[in-house]
């Protein structure tokens, strides 16, 4: 198809070359030797089959060319060779050249071919020599010149914001997968630099943005394999992110089948020639014309067999779906190239990577909520609720090195709760429990910011105090008896009593290990209950 959008209603057409004639000279057809084999289109839609040989195609004068600035543009598509032959005001052409594999210079813009057209062209003709190789299609257009600018400015915006939003994407899922190791964030972090990367050779930036990247350091079809790969791992991550191997196996292994099938073709699109094999297009063109309804197919599915992930993916998927559909019809010659359906899969996947990089942010914030929630049980007493021996051994290493290093109070207290034993052998294990639970509720809401109880063992406990000096530790420790002696705990019917004893020791140049630290508070615990006994004892003396 070549669509022609000329520089006034009553414009002449276009004229394509019989392709019999299509080797010959250009000075035949600069002579005006052929012109009689130039045919009209019948269709404003003309498909350019698979040939080695050049095409000829003729734009007639047209007066409107007389007045303003005019532009022949040519939708960058994998041009072999262009040549365009401009009517020089003396009777002549000059030629102008470019290749979509090789930077155009000023004949390239970034999403077209462009020629500037004077008055010449009003009189004499225009005649484009064409060498493609593979299928594709043309869309060609007469613009004023101001029109192409605006249209290239909107180009280089969108496509600037669709590559920022996909690297800011790549970028977070790569940070993802960094932190929780999943191996479908990785798997998505290479869908999108496959895509980004086949962007920049199906629209000619790498060619024109960057002549090093078009030295393809493989002699197949760079494009052709990057979307395949770029497919491939897209089917991956779906499976991953649907959970579709627990979900609904069936439609599992119709993925699995299809991403193998995509797989084969980029490896096919890595052997030499492989752009221009017709039986090649023809297993690609088919694979993504099946691509659409299964994929939808396998989201609708899962999505009624309650898997929100595949509704969050479908609303992500859909445009993409259906610009890639337009995308195939044009290759198979029912669509017109269009600047929407050739370089609108870009916007597309920008909108499908934000989309589902929101949905990956909730999972991972989720899976980070689930293994937060795993290890705090895995660090928690069930009874109590205060951190078990194991963690609390651990806070206490890393308390007492910040106090160490930036030498600051800190101050441990070792508290044994008295006469447990009798609790439960009087009134039952429950009692005993919810005794400790009391025990605990009520240290916790006398101590600062910062500080934890660790379930020692049995009826003990240890208090780690960041930030304050042994008097302050004393003085806390007394609120905590007097707080504990002070109300009764009610249970079945009865009111249980409890107390504690409670060691205090602090940080100093004395301690060096976080053990010395617990020890001392232990033996100020006992040294506490020995003079408690002996002053018991001394009343009791002094009575009789």
């Amino acid at each position: 198809m070549v669509a022609v959008a000329t520089a006034s209603a009553d414009a002449a057409g276009l004229r394509v070359l019989d392709p019999a004639l299509a080797d010959v000279d250009v000075e035949q057809v600069l002579a005006g030797e052929v012109d009689a084999h130039f045919h009209a289109s019948a269709s404003p839609r003309m498909l350019m089959p698979h040939s080695a040989q050049p095409r000829w195609l003729r734009l007639d004068p047209d007066q409107a060319l007389r007045e303003g600035r005019w532009v022949l543009s040519i939708i960058r598509v994998p041009l072999r060779e262009l040549s365009v032959y401009l009517p020089d005001g003396n009777g002549g052409w000059r030629e102008r050249t470019a290749s979509f594999f090789r930077p155009g210079g000023p004949d390239c813009a970034p999403h077209a071919y462009a020629f500037p057209l004077d008055a010449a062209a009003a009189d004499m003709p225009v005649y484009i020599r064409i060498v493609h190789g593979g299928r594709l299609y043309l869309n060609l257009a007469v613009q004023s010149e101001d029109e192409f600018r605006r249209t290239e400015r909107q180009f280089v915006v969108a496509i600037t914001a669709g590559f920022t939003a996909l690297a800011v994407m790549l970028l977070m899922n790569l940070m993802f997968w960094l932190r929780l190791r999943e191996s479908m964030y990785l798997t998505y972090v290479a869908f999108i630099a496959g895509l980004m990367g086949w962007t920049v050779f199906a629209t000619g930036l790498a060619q024109q943005w960057w002549p090093a990247l078009a030295r393809w350091p493989v002699p197949g079809s760079p494009s052709g394999f990057l979307v395949a790969l770029s497919m491939t791992l897209m089917l991956h991550f779906v499976r991953q992110f649907v959970e579709l191997a627990r979900i609904d196996a069936p439609a599992d292994r119709v993925l699995r089948v299809l991403a193998l099938a995509f797989a084969a073709l980029a490896g096919a699109y890595l052997l030499p020639g492989s752009g221009e094999w017709p039986p090649l297009a023809g297993a690609s063109s088919l694979l993504f014309a099946l691509l659409p309804p299964l994929l939808l197919g396998v989201l609708l599915r899962s999505g009624w067999r309650g898997s929100r992930a595949a509704w969050l993916f479908l609303v992500a998927w859909l445009p993409l779906g259906v610009l890639s559909g337009m995308r195939t019809l044009v290759g198979l010659g029912v669509l017109p190239p269009t600047p929407l359906n050739l370089f609108g899969p870009l916007g597309a996947v920008a909108f499908e990577s934000v989309v589902l990089a929101l949905g990956l942010a909730g999972h991972a914030l989720e899976l980070r909520l689930q293994r937060d929630r795993a290890l705090r049980l895995a660090q928690i007493d069930p009874l109590t609720g205060a951190l078990n021996r194991r963690a609390g051994e651990a806070r206490l290493r890393e308390m007492f090195e910040a106090a160490k290093a930036r030498g600051v109070p800190f101050a441990l207290m070792f508290l044994d709760m008295d006469r447990l034993k009798r609790i439960n052998d009087n009134f039952s294990h429950d009692a005993g429990d919810l005794c400790l639970r009391v025990l605990v509720g009520r240290v916790q809401a006398l101590m600062p910011p910062r500080a934890e109880v660790v379930r020692w063992g049995g009826d003990e406990f240890v208090l780690l105090l960041p930030g304050l000096f042994a008097a302050d530790a004393e003085a806390l420790a007394a609120r905590m008896r007097e707080a504990l002696e002070s109300t009764p705990v009610p249970f079945d019917g009865e009111e249980l009593y409890i107390s504690a004893s409670i060691g205090v020791s602090s940080f100093d140049d004395q301690v060096d290990t976080p053990q010395e630290l617990v020890r001392r508070a232990d033996m100020a615990l006992y040294a506490l209950r020995r003079a408690r006994r002996s002053d018991e004892a001394g009343r009791v003396g002094a009575e009789a």
